[in-house]
Formats: structure tokens, C-alpha cells, sequence
């Protein structure tokens, strides 16, 4: 007859066990906590991302609402068309309040804003100046430009 060999299950042995089985809880519990807590910052890095390319793109939308606005004045002589315009105005300020806002934390990003804020001042000022000039009683004065 076979005789089965009975493991010794000592006290100190149950100790030892139960001390790697928690060790080795603690172990994976911390590395899940590190990848939670890259994953949360990837979120962060993910959310910002999106938040400035949606203010951009509302940059982008409220110029060429200026724009189109400040054209269809000049076709139709409607000077309702003015009121988006300067609504656009007022609007593409608060995109650049909060896109200075978005890119506090980066240098870089912060000057190419201000570069994109001069050149819209520039492209506004040009604008202003074709409403300026134009004159409901005499279209001469928009040959010039």
C-alpha cells in the first residue's frame, strides 16, 4: 500500500505564507494605484488637449462669422449684418481670454497665441477699414482697396 506523505503545516509555515500573500497584495496594489494614477494624468494631458482645439476651432468660426457678416453688409446694405459682426468681435476676445487661459503653463504656446492675436487684429483692422470707407451713396471709395 501506498502511504500518501502528509504535508507539515506548521505555525510558522501558515506565518510565512500568509506574509508573501500580503506582500504580494500590497505589491499588486500599488502597481495598479501608479497605473491609475498615470491614467488619470493622460486624462488631464487628453482633456486640455481637446479644450484648445475646440477653442481654436471657435476662433476659427468667429472670424469667419466676422467675415461673412461683414460681406453680406457690403452686398445687401443690410446694417443688421453689422450686429454679428461685432458680436464676433466681442467673441473672439473671450476665446483668446480663454485660450491665454489653456496655454498659461506653456511659453511657447503662449507666444504663437500672440502672434494669432496680432494677425487677427490685423485682418479686424483691415475689415474696419473697408467699413470705413464704404459709403452707402458712393461705392467709389472701395475701388481703392
Amino acid at each position: 500500500m501506498i502511504k500518501f506523505l502528509k504535508p507539515k503545516l506548521t505555525s510558522g509555515t501558515l506565518v510565512s505564507v500568509l506574509v508573501i500573500s500580503i506582500f504580494m497584495l500590497f505589491f499588486a496594489a500599488s502597481i495598479s494605484y501608479k497605473q491609475i494614477q498615470t491614467l488619470t494624468e493622460s486624462e488631464k494631458l487628453v482633456l486640455h488637449s481637446y479644450n484648445v482645439y475646440v477653442e481654436l476651432k471657435k476662433l476659427n468660426l468667429y472670424a469667419r462669422e466676422a467675415e461673412s457678416s461683414q460681406r453680406g453688409f457690403l452686398l445687401t446694405q443690410d446694417s443688421r449684418l453689422l450686429e454679428p459682426y461685432n458680436i464676433s468681435l466681442k467673441k473672439i476676445d473671450i476665446s483668446f481670454h480663454k485660450l491665454k487661459i489653456l496655454f498659461s503653463d506653456n511659453i511657447e504656446q503662449e507666444r504663437d497665441l500672440d502672434s494669432l492675436n496680432v494677425l487677427i487684429r490685423q485682418r479686424f483692422i483691415y475689415l474696419d477699414d473697408v467699413l470705413s470707407k464704404y459709403d452707402l451713396r458712393n461705392f467709389d471709395n472701395l475701388k481703392d482697396l
